[in-house]
């Protein structure tokens, strides 16, 4: 994991003495960690991106196709943005998450 420590199994005998709370902070740090990783395996949109370029390539030709083939190409390009930030939301979410787990579990 990215910086974090590795989510160990809880034994069912240690999670039946722990809190809700606990139990609460320990399943959203799981579930964010596995949107985490989802986010990391999802694949660019580069068949887009090439397409649009070679459209708009032939569309110097023809305004029509180049505007489609730019429209692609910013789509493309929207996209990947919209990706980084959902990565980065996600893998804000898991660090809080994460922080919220140690808290719960080292109460002081």
């Amino acid at each position: 994991m990215d910086g974090f420590d590795e989510i160990d199994d809880i034994p069912e005998d240690k999670w039946e003495k722990m809190t809700e709370e606990q139990q609460d902070a320990y399943n959203r740090l799981v579930g964010t960690d596995k949107q985490y990783d989802q986010s990391l395996n999802e694949t660019t949109p580069i068949a887009l991106f090439v397409i649009g370029c070679i459209v708009g390539f032939f569309g110097l030709f023809n305004i029509a196709l180049g505007a489609i083939g730019g429209f692609l190409c910013m789509l493309a390009v929207l996209w990947e943005i919209i990706r980084v930030t959902d990565r980065s939301h996600r893998y804000q979410r898991l660090k809080d998450a994460s922080a919220e787990y140690k808290r719960v579990m080292n109460p002081e």
